[in-house]
């Protein structure tokens, strides 16, 4: 559950940090697009965030179509 939470949470505040600086975040002056970069990966490695929320739905004992 921390690691879907964290990536999505990851993912969610770095595109918020990507919408207010604009085009000086895609700069690589910036540290804000590494961790745009980064949080777009992050989702996807070590099982997507699709695949999380399989596995702890099942380990809820829910039933998963």
């Amino acid at each position: 559950m921390a690691k879907l939470f964290g990536s999505e949470t990851y993912a969610r505040l770095s595109n918020q940090g990507m919408q207010i600086m604009g085009g000086y975040g895609y700069s690589l002056e910036y540290d804000m697009q590494r961790h745009f970069r980064d949080s777009r990966i992050i989702t996807v490695s070590a099982g997507s965030s699709q695949m999380q929320r399989t596995v702890i739905s099942r380990a809820m004992g829910l039933k998963v179509v």
